[in-house]
């Protein structure tokens, strides 16, 4: 997740997801209970799915 540029858009393509679901698995580990827990599991929900169906994720910064 490093890769994310926060004033423009990042891409990950299905063959990213890998990596992208074990650098959430770490942030899940240092994650509050609450919104933020429980936006890591749908980040990664999303990952899975992706890769499942060769998709991608577009990260849209501000």
């Amino acid at each position: 997740m490093g890769r994310l540029d926060p004033h423009g858009e990042t891409r990950f393509g299905a063959s990213q997801m890998q990596q992208l679901v074990a650098d959430v698995e770490l942030l899940l580990t240092l994650a509050k209970a609450g919104a933020e827990h429980r936006g890591l599991i749908r980040l990664r929900s999303m990952a899975e799915r992706c890769a499942e169906q060769h998709g991608e994720l577009v990260f849209i910064g501000v």
